[in-house]
Protein backbone atom coordinates (compact mmCIF):
# COMPACT_ATOMS: atom_id res chain seq x y z
CA UNK A 1 0.00 0.00 0.00
CA UNK A 2 1.34 3.68 -0.65
CA UNK A 3 2.06 5.99 1.63
CA UNK A 4 -1.15 7.75 2.82
CA UNK A 5 1.04 11.01 2.15
CA UNK A 6 1.69 10.13 -1.43
CA UNK A 7 -2.03 9.93 -2.13
CA UNK A 8 -2.37 13.10 -0.90
CA UNK A 9 0.17 14.91 -3.40
CA UNK A 10 -0.77 13.17 -6.28
CA UNK A 11 -4.84 14.02 -5.80
CA UNK A 12 -3.76 17.74 -5.03
CA UNK A 13 -1.60 17.32 -8.55
CA UNK A 14 -4.69 15.92 -10.58
CA UNK A 15 -6.68 19.03 -8.94
CA UNK A 16 -4.19 21.59 -10.23
CA UNK A 17 -3.95 19.76 -13.49
CA UNK A 18 -7.52 19.30 -14.17
CA UNK A 19 -8.33 22.62 -16.13
CA UNK A 20 -5.43 21.95 -18.32
CA UNK A 21 -6.54 18.47 -18.71
CA UNK A 22 -9.34 19.43 -19.76
CA UNK A 23 -8.40 21.60 -22.41
CA UNK A 24 -5.57 19.33 -23.60
CA UNK A 25 -8.59 17.18 -24.54
CA UNK A 26 -10.05 19.81 -26.87
CA UNK A 27 -13.00 19.72 -24.66
CA UNK A 28 -15.17 22.74 -24.50
CA UNK A 29 -15.85 23.97 -20.05
CA UNK A 30 -18.94 24.59 -21.09
CA UNK A 31 -19.48 20.86 -22.10
CA UNK A 32 -18.16 19.55 -18.89
CA UNK A 33 -20.58 22.01 -16.99
CA UNK A 34 -23.23 21.24 -18.63
CA UNK A 35 -22.29 17.72 -18.45
CA UNK A 36 -22.16 18.18 -14.50
CA UNK A 37 -25.24 19.45 -14.45
CA UNK A 38 -23.50 23.13 -12.79
CA UNK A 39 -23.72 26.71 -13.58
CA UNK A 40 -20.92 28.04 -15.30
CA UNK A 41 -20.06 30.49 -12.17
CA UNK A 42 -19.80 27.34 -10.08
CA UNK A 43 -17.34 25.86 -12.49
CA UNK A 44 -15.02 28.84 -12.15
CA UNK A 45 -15.38 28.59 -8.61
CA UNK A 46 -14.41 24.98 -8.68
CA UNK A 47 -11.97 25.43 -10.92
CA UNK A 48 -10.57 28.82 -8.75
CA UNK A 49 -10.99 27.34 -5.64
CA UNK A 50 -9.84 23.66 -6.45
CA UNK A 51 -12.98 22.25 -4.29
CA UNK A 52 -13.94 19.58 -6.52
CA UNK A 53 -15.42 16.30 -5.06
CA UNK A 54 -13.82 13.03 -5.64
CA UNK A 55 -17.07 11.88 -7.45
CA UNK A 56 -16.70 15.23 -10.06
CA UNK A 57 -13.37 14.39 -11.01
CA UNK A 58 -14.54 11.07 -11.72
CA UNK A 59 -17.11 12.44 -13.68
CA UNK A 60 -14.71 15.07 -15.53
CA UNK A 61 -12.36 11.62 -16.50
CA UNK A 62 -15.12 10.17 -17.98
CA UNK A 63 -16.59 13.27 -19.68
CA UNK A 64 -13.16 14.21 -21.62
CA UNK A 65 -11.87 10.68 -21.54
CA UNK A 66 -8.68 10.39 -19.54
CA UNK A 67 -7.86 7.75 -18.05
Amino acid sequence: MRNAREIVVKYKELIDELPEMIHSTGVKDKYVYEKLEISKATFYRKVREKLWTAEEIERILDIIKWG
